[in-house]
């Protein structure tokens, strides 16, 4: 009986341990009225999928749930009113033991992310996070304003994008800091961390990054993700040997890579689709550097992601592409795209007269800069 017992009081104080890690979210909506609805939602491929409901009550909405066993997982918090979320901002929040406040804003006269604030660490390390890069983009809203509306002479766009650049290195170098600097005692959030600035590292910061993750937090999922996605990339790495590959160029006729490189030129293969608008804005760029270089030794191949030909063929007359163009009509699933392990275009991968990859994803300006600095 007396075991009985013990077994009844362990079973009881698991129980406890286990139902005391709750959260609860209060807050305030702008924009709202009684009886209008707030979600609380989590990612899912580009949308939001609704995960719980709360009515606003006296002005307020509460959430309250089981705290992931994961230690933390992000959602959004979105209002609605009369059924609409036009006009309203929303919060993102870190679900973890933790009581969290959280008021959001109107979108007038600009979107404004939702204050948070909480008990909880891992949200607390992720507000102090985005403060370390708050301030870098004050006053730039000219400037976006400018490239986003196309405004202004080519010369004032090119210093305009250099400015953004400029700013974006430095908001890089500052998270990777922070990050690097809360690494000695990890917390759970570090993982959404290392995923949100990783992209933007140099290809040496990648790799220190990867290694302190290996060191102080081999168990993260990103940092799995992104070390299996490095050593995938590891055969084409800048300072490797290119790899070729042949595919049918828009006259259904074979074409290498091989075709190009090592003829005395530097060669841009240059991963693209007609479907993909990012790559649209990206080519007035291209075509001016092969303007400027070409005569000088500079050639692109153009490698799609296209899975329908007449798009294809009609995007490179729409955008007036004079290069060798290539594809296997495969989409996601093309050859190229899989030797290079381009997971997101625009992607371009710069050859040098060797046959070395000598670098790789450069945009707008930067690609000119580069070619200017190897060919003028």
């Amino acid at each position: 009986m007396k075991r009985l017992f013990l077994m009844f009081v362990a079973a009881t104080m698991a129980f406890a341990s286990v139902s005391a890690q709750k959260y609860t979210i209060t807050g305030t909506a702008e924009g709202t009225v009684d009886g209008d609805t707030v979600f609380l939602c989590k990612p899912q491929g580009y949308g939001l999928v609704n995960t719980d409901t709360a009515i606003v009550a006296g002005g307020k909405f509460t959430f309250s749930g089981n705290a992931p066993a994961e230690g933390y997982a992000m959602r959004f918090v979105r209002p609605m009113h009369a059924g609409d979320s036009k006009g309203l901002c929303m919060a993102q929040v870190v679900l973890e033991e933790a009581d969290i406040t959280v008021k959001t804003y109107k979108s007038t006269p600009k979107y404004k992310d939702g204050d948070v604030e909480s008990t909880g660490a891992n949200q607390k390390l992720l507000n102090e996070y985005r403060a370390a890069t708050s301030n870098f983009g004050k006053g730039m809203d000219d400037v976006y304003r400018l490239l986003i509306e196309k405004k202004g002479t080519k010369e004032e766009q090119d210093a305009a994008q250099a400015k953004v650049d400029s700013v974006q290195r430095l908001i890089t170098v500052a998270k990777r800091d922070f990050l690097t600097q809360h690494m000695n005692n990890p917390l759970p959030i570090c993982d959404m961390m290392l995923n949100d600035v990783f992209r933007q590292l140099k290809d040496n910061e990648k790799a220190a990054m990867l290694e302190l993750f290996k060191q102080k937090m081999p168990q993260s999922a990103n940092y799995k993700r992104l070390a299996a996605d490095a050593a995938a990339s590891a055969p084409t790495a800048i300072g490797q040997k290119y790899t070729d590959f042949t595919m049918l160029d828009t006259e259904d006729k074979e074409m290498k890579v091989s075709d190009f490189v090592g003829k005395n030129k530097y060669v841009l293969i240059d991963f693209w689709a007609s479907w993909c608008g990012p790559c649209r804005a990206e080519m007035p760029y291209v075509v001016e550097a092969y303007d400027a270089y070409h005569q000088k030794g500079f050639e692109v191949v153009g490698v799609s992601l296209d899975n329908k030909k007449e798009a294809w063929v009609k995007a490179i007359k729409d955008l007036r592409l004079p290069w060798p163009q290539m594809s296997d009509l495969k989409g996601w699933q093309c050859q190229g795209a899989a030797i290079y392990n381009v997971r997101a275009i625009p992607a371009n991968v710069l050859v040098d007269k060797d046959g070395k990859i000598i670098a790789k994803d450069l945009r707008g300006q930067n690609l000119i800069n580069q070619l200017k600095a190897l060919l003028d």
